[in-house]
C-alpha cells in the first residue's frame, strides 16, 4: 500500500515535471489544494479512518461541486512551502490567514471562511486578570515555522521566548514536563493534544482571552481573480444558509477548558 506521503510526493513531482496546466487536465480540471500536513481539526485534517482529508473545507467544496465548481484535490505540504507553491503555480489554493504570509502582495485571498482562535495553555491556573501585557517573561512551546499573530510582538521584545517543536503533541508533552511555561495552540488542536492518556493526571488551563482571533481564507494567485469571485459568491451562500455553523456543531469534542485531571 502506498503511503499518503509518497502519493503526495508523486503528485507534486508530476506538477513540477509536466507543469500545472497539464497536471490539472490529467486530474479532470481539478484544483490543487495544498494542506499544511496533517491539517488542523476541524477546518481541514487527515482522517485516518477514511484515509483522506476531511473537515469544513472539504465539506464546503463537496457542497458546491454540484453547482459546477471544479473538483478539488488535497495534497500534503507545509506552511512555508504552501505559499511558494501557490505563487509559482504548482498549486491553486490553500487555507491561511493573510497575516501569516511572507509575500502577501503576490497572492489574493477569498472572503473569510471561518474564524480561528489561538490561546495560551498552562498546567497552572491563569489569574482572572491575566493579559499578555502583564506577562514579564516566559517560555512558550510553539510549532516550528508557525506564525503566531498575537505573540510576535512579545517574541521580538524577548518578553516571551519561543521553544519550537515539531508537532502539537510534542508541544503538549513539553508543557507537561515544564520545559516551557505555556503552549500556544488553537482550541481544537489543544483539545486533541491534551486528551490522550498521558494527560489524565494533569489539569490543563486555557488563557482567559485568546492571543489572537483571525480569519482563515482561501489564498490563491492574482491570475485566479475569476475563481476568487466565484468562491466569494459561494461562501456568502454557504455561510448565510447556516451550513457552516451546522457542520461545525456536528463535530464531537467541542473544546471545553479547563480540562481537569480524570484519573488518580
Amino acid at each position: 500500500m502506498i503511503s499518503k506521503f509518497l502519493l503526495s510526493v508523486i503528485f507534486m513531482h508530476a506538477l513540477w515535471v509536466i507543469g500545472p496546466a497539464e497536471a490539472l487536465a490529467s486530474e479532470s480540471k481539478a484544483l490543487v489544494f495544498v494542506v499544511n500536513s496533517p491539517g488542523s481539526f476541524p477546518y481541514l485534517y487527515y482522517d485516518d479512518v477514511q484515509q483522506k482529508y476531511s473537515g469544513l473545507v472539504d465539506y464546503f467544496f463537496l457542497e458546491v461541486e454540484p453547482k459546477g465548481f471544479p473538483p478539488v484535490v488535497f495534497v500534503d505540504s507545509n506552511q512555508l512551502r504552501s505559499e511558494q507553491f501557490v505563487i509559482e503555480g504548482k498549486a491553486d489554493l490553500y487555507l491561511a490567514n493573510v497575516g501569516w504570509l511572507q509575500r502577501p502582495k503576490l497572492t489574493i485571498a477569498s472572503r473569510p471562511f471561518v474564524s480561528h482562535k489561538t490561546f495560551l495553555y498552562s498546567i497552572e491556573p491563569f489569574e482572572a486578570d491575566f493579559s499578555l501585557s502583564n506577562t514579564v517573561r516566559g517560555r512558550v512551546c510553539t510549532h516550528e515555522n508557525f506564525v503566531y499573530t498575537g505573540l510576535e510582538f512579545y517574541f521580538a521584545n524577548s518578553n516571551l521566548v519561543r521553544v519550537d517543536s515539531s508537532s502539537h503533541k510534542a508541544m503538549a508533552s513539553m508543557l507537561k514536563s515544564k520545559r516551557c511555561d505555556f503552549a500556544v495552540m488553537n482550541d481544537y488542536n489543544a483539545m486533541e493534544a491534551f486528551s490522550t492518556d498521558e494527560f489524565c493526571k494533569t489539569s490543563i488551563y486555557q488563557s482567559p482571552e485568546p492571543t489572537s482571533t483571525v480569519d482563515l481564507t482561501f489564498v490563491m494567485r492574482p491570475q485566479m481573480q475569476a475563481l476568487k469571485e466565484t468562491i466569494d459568491r459561494l461562501l456568502v451562500e454557504f455561510i448565510s444558509s447556516g451550513q457552516l455553523d451546522a457542520k461545525l456543531a456536528s463535530y464531537p469534542n467541542i473544546p471545553d477548558f479547563p480540562k481537569k485531571a480524570t484519573c488518580l
